[in-house]
């Protein structure tokens, strides 16, 4: 049972008064040696051990509770960036999130659904 006052908003993620976020991570990492290519292969296993999703290629995205859940990740990822990786991370409300649009081409399409689902409790 909510209290009063609580807010739950199932379909824009709010309960109990937060919303939900999205980390977008962007990185371009050098593949030239065995080394580098060692390197980009255990950076991107790390982002997907930690539940990112390829949203396209060097592009990932995840779906978190809070901004201090964001904030987790971002520790996480920043300790593990290799020499000479440029790495971007995004933090987006999932209303902005949901206002993207993509093309293919000069036609847009649907955007595919989150293949995350996550409940909070």
């Amino acid at each position: 049972m909510m209290s009063r006052g609580a807010k739950r908003k199932v379909n824009n993620f709010v309960f109990g008064g937060w919303r939900s976020m999205w980390v977008l991570v962007c990185f371009d990492l050098p593949t030239i040696t065995k080394a580098q290519k060692r390197n980009y292969i255990r950076f991107k296993k790390m982002i997907e051990n930690n539940g990112f999703n390829m949203m396209q290629f060097s592009l990932y995205t995840k779906q978190v509770s809070s901004i201090e859940n964001a904030r987790k990740y971002e520790r996480e990822i920043k300790k593990n960036i290799p020499t000479n990786g440029h790495v971007r991370i995004f933090m987006i409300t999932d209303k902005q999130f949901g206002a993207h649009s993509v093309y293919f081409g000069k036609h847009r399409i649907q955007a595919k659904e989150s293949s995350q689902l996550t409940f909070f409790i």
